[in-house]
């Protein structure tokens, strides 16, 4: 580009200034130069010197006047804001021209072809492009006409006519993203005009279809702040809708209650338009209220269109549930029954489904299922087939029949929405685990329990997705769903089958857990912190075992922080102390020890009470694997933090005894006993210990303690009979023996009376200690009456099965004592049917 030039001139100066000026110059110039030169050389040389030093004479002169000079402009830096086009050659041009008087003709092919050579010549001639746009559109091709003339746009960005029309057919072929960067264009060089408001609501519009919430109302918010749309009610409404969409309902009742002119005021609160929004609103903020009485001020203007177009059928709808939310139910019939009874709304309600789809809901969250199975049938209507879109709506309905007692229909739809379905699709699995569900609770002959543990079988053969990458909402999701399979299993009795399913899946919760725990550790003690590891526990070959399964893989080590817990802390516990138990029912140590070690990485900084449990189970697990000192060390820590539990003092008991222990714990016991002087728990330990160590004095003293505090504790009275009986008989005297005799058999008689005639253990303790002291035609009598009490019931209940199970233990022992006693007097015979009969080996 040619630099510009421009001349700085200031005020001239007066004419006698000048004159003076131009002495002065004369006589500075011919001393500067010398016009000597002239006389000495003289011919052409000196003339031309002359002349030149006659220009430089002006310039002087000027400058000394103070006329000016000429200066040179500096030069902007950065791209000039137009982009000229230079050397277009000749040719070019005139192609351009004849170019355009075929498209004037419409020969539009041999101007295609013109252009594009035109194009190659000079590629920087906005014009070709344009007419090239243009042809293509003339042709059909109305993409690649909007390519060249974004290319000529391009080309001239401040031509505002041009970046609007291209935005325009945009808009025509629902090219959304080219269409939002016109406006974007437009709007820059509208320079905040009127105009420009347009163009704002226009891309408010393609934003929010695309999703882009916050631009939209952000354009939403200058198209209303404008006086011309100010009271538009389109715009009011709009507006309004996007605030609801993101939740921020006080603005959106804020705009849409905006007070407008005296002379639009009635005419906008009863526009059915403005009140739809504005009651979605009211009914999104709860205030039902509120939204009822305006769809029926609405409708006391507008009885003539009430019920007949689909503006004032949706009104209605809500008006109906606004009824139901707020207890009238004469009034939400008096709305909602045109829609349940008249076929004829069905093509006008069609087109808009969520109609239908709404009130059902409110049906169904207030428990009416019956009201909201009509509706959900009425959207399925003759279907036979499942569409995925239409998969909450299925699953719905079949709710619905299932707590409305249609068990065979919710069944027959379960089944319809499984053939629908892929089996690789966790959906697939979520409508098996409810079939099944609904199958083993169901009661009719044709829903069996077999029909139950046969869905259960079908999905047990179906790969689903591996959880490969770290948990998110879909993996929460996948892992409550096993969750749910599993105790189906266990309900069906298929232990192993819920050990596979429950272990991995708890193992991943518990690491995800853990690494959430470390992660905010780190946050608080900042990034310098140390002694926080959030790598993964080495996998063992038996983790490896369980990754092939179809549940879980190994998870990966990530320092990211997972965005959602798997299962909900309580249930984690839960379902880890249920797993724990079936393990240790079957014996697996090996996967025991691996779930507590998961497990105790996030327990030690949860409750006490969790962390207590994990340890009396890890004693457990020390116990049944030998390591009886470790067992009994851990019980003992247990039993200090919780010392009210008869199940851990057992235990302890047990794990000293054969760890060679019982005796040396007498320490631990009055630490304990200190710390909880009023414990009956710990009355009951202190009086155990002195009853092994044979101090019966104490131990009796310790027991009353305890009889004070509970004087109706048949186990209580039992220990106090046996203590004295033990004491009774260390007496060398008999008649400190008889009377503590009399004292003990008092105490049994308070315990037989407290346990009733029909308890097994009773006649047992009694014929015990009639045994023990040598009276044994008493004992003997006592012990058949132990053997031929009836059982407990035939009752299913855990209970009854526990009950039945302990009084087996008795008349086991009962039956053993009895066969000594047989073979002491010699009876072998009677011993051997008694030990047929009532002993198993």
């Amino acid at each position: 580009e040619e630099e510009e030039e421009e001349d700085v001139d200031d005020e001239p100066a007066s004419s006698s200034e000048d004159a003076g000026l131009e002495e002065a110059e004369e006589e500075e110039f011919d001393g500067e130069f010398g016009v000597d030169v002239q006389h000495e050389h003289g011919g052409e040389l000196g003339s031309q010197i002359v002349v030149d030093l006659d220009g430089k004479r002006k310039s002087l002169r000027d400058v000394y006047a103070g006329r000016g000079r000429r200066v040179r402009k500096r030069r902007k830096l950065g791209r000039p804001k137009t982009i000229k086009q230079r050397n277009v050659p000749e040719e070019a041009l005139i192609m351009q021209g004849e170019a355009n008087m075929l498209y004037a003709q419409g020969q539009y092919a041999k101007a295609a072809e013109m252009l594009v050579e035109v194009v190659r010549m000079a590629p920087g001639l906005k014009d070709s492009y344009h007419t090239l746009g243009a042809v293509h559109e003339a042709l059909g091709n109305k993409e690649k006409a909007i390519e060249f003339f974004l290319l000529a746009a391009h080309l001239s960005p401040k031509d505002l006519s041009l970046w609007r029309m291209i935005s325009e057919k945009c808009m025509e072929l629902k090219m959304d993203d080219k269409e939002i960067m016109c406006l974007d264009k437009a709007i820059k060089l509208s320079e905040n005009s009127d105009a420009a408001k347009s163009l704002y609501w226009r891309r408010a519009h393609l934003l929010s279809g695309r999703g882009d919430l916050k631009k939209a109302i952000r354009d939403a918010e200058v198209v209303m702040g404008s006086d011309v749309f100010a009271e538009d009610m389109n715009v009011r409404v709009f507006l309004g809708s996007l605030y609801e969409k993101v939740g921020k309902y006080d603005q959106a009742i804020r705009v849409l209650t905006r007070p407008v002119s005296t002379a639009r005021a009635g005419n906008v609160e009863q526009d059915p338009v403005f009140v739809r929004a504005t009651a979605s609103v009211y009914m999104k903020k709860t205030h039902f209220c509120d939204a009822l009485t305006m769809i029926e001020d609405c409708f006391e203007a507008h009885k003539s269109r009430v019920g007949k177009d689909k503006l004032f059928l949706d009104l209605q709808s809500k008006a109906g549930i606004c009824a139901l939310k707020i207890g009238d139910a004469k009034k939400a019939s008096k709305y909602l029954d045109v829609f349940s009874g008249d076929t004829r709304l069905a093509a006008e309600v069609m087109g808009r489904p969520e109609m239908f789809q709404n009130i059902a809901e409110t049906y169904y969250q207030l428990n009416d299922t019956d009201s909201a199975l009509k509706f959900y049938e009425k959207l399925i209507g003759d279907q036979t087939t499942c569409r995925t879109s239409q998969f909450p709506l299925w699953m719905r309905m079949a709710e619905c029949q299932q707590n409305s007692g249609k068990t065979d229909k919710a069944a027959s739809t379960y089944r319809i929405i499984l053939e629908g379905l892929m089996p690789s699709q966790v959906e697939y699995l979520e409508v098996s685990i409810a079939l099944a569900d609904l199958l083993l609770k169901s009661s009719s002959s044709t829903l069996s329990r077999e029909q139950s543990l046969e869905v259960l079988q079908g999905v047990e053969s179906i790969e689903h997705l591996d959880i490969t990458s770290y948990p998110s909402t879909q993996h929460k999701r996948r892992c409550n769903l096993y969750v749910r399979e599993a105790a189906l299993n266990l309900l069906h009795k298929r232990v192993d089958r819920f050990i596979e399913l429950m272990l991995p899946t708890l193992i991943l919760a518990w690491r995800v857990s853990r690494d959430r725990i470390a992660k905010k550790m780190i946050r608080r003690k900042g990034k310098g912190a140390k002694g926080v590891v959030l790598q993964s526990p080495a996998i063992s070959e038996a983790d490896q075992k369980a990754s092939t399964s179809r549940v879980v893989k190994p998870l990966p080590s990530s320092p990211s922080l997972p965005a959602v817990s798997l299962i909900a802390e309580d249930e984690l516990f839960q379902y880890t102390m249920d797993c724990l138990k079936w393990l240790l029912h079957l014996k697996d140590t090996q996967r025991m020890r691996r779930l507590l070690d998961c497990a105790d990485e996030c327990i030690r900084v949860k409750p006490r009470r969790r962390r207590d449990a994990l340890k009396f189970m890890r004693a457990v697990l020390e116990y049944q694997q030998g390591d009886f000192k470790q067992a009994h060390d851990l019980i003992k820590m247990v039993c200090s933090e919780c010392p009210s539990s008869n199940v851990l003092w057992n235990f302890f008991f047990d794990a000293a005894v054969k760890a060679d222990m019982a005796f040396s714990n007498g320490r631990f016991i009055t630490s304990v006993k200190k710390s909880g002087k009023d414990n009956v728990h710990v009355m009951f330990v202190a009086g155990h210990h002195h009853f092994l160590l044979g101090n019966h004095v104490s131990a009796l003293e310790e027991y009353f303690k305890a009889y004070s505090h509970c004087p109706e504790n048949p186990g209580l009275i039992l220990c106090i009979a046996v203590t004295y009986l033990q004491y009774a008989l260390n007496m060398k005297t008999d008649d400190k023996r008889n009377v503590l005799t009399l004292k003990a058999f008092y105490f049994m008689e308070k315990y037989t009376e407290l346990l009733g005639d029909s308890d097994p253990g009773s006649a047992y303790n009694i014929g015990r200690m009639y045994h023990q002291i040598g009276l044994i035609h008493y004992a003997q009598s006592f012990y058949r009456k132990a053997l031929e009490m009836p059982q407990v019931g035939n009752s299913t209940n855990e209970k009854h099965e526990e009950a039945e199970g302990e009084h087996q233990v008795v008349k086991s022992c009962a039956a053993h004592n009895l066969a000594v006693i047989y073979v002491s007097t010699g009876a072998n015979e009677l011993a051997a049917d008694i030990r047929r009969k009532h002993l198993r080996f």
